[in-house]
């Protein structure tokens, strides 16, 4: 089946190799890089959202500091919420915003938020009166499609399915907004992607609860580190991006 077709264009060496070691051509197989980073350029680049907009609508503060876990999962979230409530000991002027990877699980979160003794508003009701947004800790984001927005307005980035063993989720729509990024050990889904941010110094990776407690901890304190990692994640994202171009330079002879 694989020397039916004619040109393979591969993510990475080693996926080239895999392939190849399959019974696809050599000759037929070129390694272009990873589609997913002119993705979240472009998908950033339209969004162009207004961070301190955002933090205010959030009803944050200058001083406060905003923790943002995106596209979590079951299993995970008691772990953040743990990670949180230590945090806050120490940092009281800090506030989460949880974003379910299903939004449809945000009244399951909403409950479990409360179960853990926080105040918590659903991001679709934070117009709502019935509490003062500035007595708010927990922000749940069930509203789709604005995740990356979102992301703009955070200090700490914790990218979820990954401290449980989902694989992980995309960290790039926070590499975009040169966000410090965290992610557990679980991130085989994007595992070329996470290499490369770690390679750079763009982001870290935590082992469980304790470690994430840590090193949000330390980036928390350490302003001049989380500007750092968020250029140096940014700087990747933009070395990487042509590859779709590059890709229909290659396919374009074969429609004609």
């Amino acid at each position: 089946v694989l020397r039916k077709i004619d040109l393979f264009l591969m993510q990475s060496k080693p996926d080239a190799d895999k392939i190849i070691s399959l019974g696809a051509p050599a000759d037929k197989v070129k390694v272009t890089g990873n589609l997913k980073y002119d993705a979240a350029f472009t998908a950033g680049k339209k969004d162009a959202p207004d961070a301190a907009e955002l933090r205010r609508g959030f009803g944050l503060s200058r001083e406060e500091q905003l923790f943002i876990a995106g596209s979590t999962h079951p299993g995970e979230e008691e772990i953040i919420l743990h990670s949180y409530k230590a945090l806050m000991k120490e940092y009281p002027a800090l506030r989460l915003l949880i974003a379910p990877r299903h939004i449809e699980r945000a009244g399951d979160l909403a409950n479990l938020c409360k179960a853990h003794g926080f105040n918590c508003r659903l991001v679709s009701r934070l117009k709502e009166a019935d509490q003062p947004l500035k007595q708010v800790e927990v922000l749940i984001l069930d509203v789709m499609g604005i995740l990356s927005e979102v992301y703009s307005a955070g200090d700490v980035i914790f990218i979820g399915g990954s401290l449980i063993n989902k694989g992980g989720q995309n960290p790039l729509e926070a590499a975009y907004h040169s966000k410090a990024i965290l992610f557990g050990p679980h991130t085989h889904n994007f595992e070329g992607i996470t290499e490369e941010l770690l390679v750079a110094g763009a982001a870290v990776r935590v082992r469980d609860e304790s470690e994430l407690t840590d090193k949000v901890k330390h980036l928390l304190e350490d302003a001049d580190n989380r500007r750092q990692m968020g250029q140096r994640g940014r700087g990747l994202l933009e070395s990487n991006i042509g590859v779709a171009r590059h890709d229909l330079e290659l396919t374009r002879p074969l429609l004609v």
